[in-house]
């Protein structure tokens, strides 16, 4: 009985000796593939290739730097775009200053476009003013019997014999000597006796008036200045 307890009791023992052994066995099994499958797992795929951690690493620092250089082409490209809207609106405002100008200018070549008709008008009133007062001149010069001349150049003659016509035009003429006293005589061109007088000195006349006729004969003892008269 004791032979065979002790016989039941070295077979149990080497059953949970064995059962030990498997239990370890499988435990280093487990370990071993756990290690195969997280060794495995820790691959995934990108732009389809299969990399360890490390080469991970590496593609992830590379895309950082190639994202760097993209940020500072953004950047670049931005401080150009803002310069260009600085420039838009450095022109925007040169051209709303030439549209101001040009505003303004049509505005003065306005005026002065008023302001000349109006210096024409004022022109117009003059010239009629000036033909007014020259009428009422010769209208006074008529009543109170006083002599206007013209606009005509005087003409001067000296010492000697002209005719009308010829050598001075046909005019009514104020005479007045020049220098010296001297005689002063007009003939009509039939010989008749129209004027028969002394120009300046003491004795003689300071001015004499006189219708000078085509054909007149004129004769001066001394010059003599013949100044046109209404």
């Amino acid at each position: 009985m004791k032979i065979e307890e002790g016989k039941r009791n070295f077979d149990l023992q080497k059953l949970l000796k064995s059962k030990v052994t498997w239990v370890i066995a499988g435990a280093i099994a487990i370990i071993f593939i756990s290690y195969n499958v997280g060794y495995s797992l820790a691959k995934v795929p990108l732009s389809e290739k299969k990399v360890t951690y490390d080469e991970l690493l590496n593609e992830i620092e590379g895309k950082e730097e190639e994202l760097q250089e993209k940020k500072a082409k953004v950047e670049e490209q931005r401080q150009k775009l803002l310069g260009l809207i600085e420039e838009t609106t450095k022109n925007e405002a040169i051209l709303a200053e030439a549209k101001d100008f040009e505003t303004n200018k049509t505005k003065l070549e306005d005026e002065i476009n008023s302001l000349s008709d109006q210096v024409n008008t004022k022109k117009s009133e003059i010239e009629t003013l000036n033909t007014d007062i020259k009428s009422k001149e010769t209208e006074l010069a008529s009543v109170t019997g006083q002599i206007k001349e013209k606009e005509d150049a005087p003409k001067q003659l000296s010492a000697g014999n002209f005719i009308v016509g010829t050598d001075i035009p046909t005019s009514r003429y104020k005479a007045v000597p020049v220098g010296n006293s001297g005689n002063f005589v007009v003939y009509s061109s039939y010989g008749d006796l129209k004027v028969n007088t002394i120009l300046g000195g003491d004795y003689g006349e300071k001015e004499y008036v006189f219708f000078a006729e085509e054909g007149d004969q004129i004769e001066l003892a001394a010059p003599a200045k013949f100044i046109p008269i209404e």
